[in-house]
């Protein structure tokens, strides 16, 4: 690896140096989240999304995007809206992943098992998903 992003823009020059032909084409076809598990995983261990002293997680976490895995899926999401020539908002990110966060620490805290989620479009065709009961 290059160089190690100490913020977002940074990010999307280092994701667009080390990504391939066929990574890229899935980025940009809004099927980011089929990469969570390769280049997502590479990016949050070597990039330190989970290290809280990393320049990286440090800009994301003043932003108000907490956990790693947001990270991560913010900078395929970035990535795609600016090749596409879409806007992008640190701010409706961090405020899509703050609205979901307590239901999830409420999910962990009771141990509830029967959660409804709901897939959303955006006007951007991204798919989003956030929980909308659990019993």
């Amino acid at each position: 690896m290059n160089n190690l992003p100490n913020n977002l823009e940074e990010a999307l020059i280092e994701l667009e140096n080390i990504t391939n032909e066929k990574e890229k084409e899935m980025l940009l076809s809004d099927q980011g989240a089929a990469l969570h598990f390769g280049l997502g995983r590479f990016i949050r261990n070597t990039w330190g999304l989970w290290d809280e002293n990393s320049p990286l997680n440090k800009w994301f976490v003043s932003n108000g995007i907490h956990h790693a895995d947001d990270m991560s899926a913010v900078i395929f999401r970035a990535y795609r809206r600016k090749k596409l020539g879409h806007p992008h908002s640190i701010e409706a990110e961090a405020k899509h992943y703050q609205l979901n966060w307590p239901e999830m620490e409420e999910l962990n805290k009771t141990g509830k098992t029967n959660v409804k989620f709901v897939t959303e479009v955006n006007e951007y065709g991204e798919r989003t998903v956030r929980i909308v009961s659990a019993s």
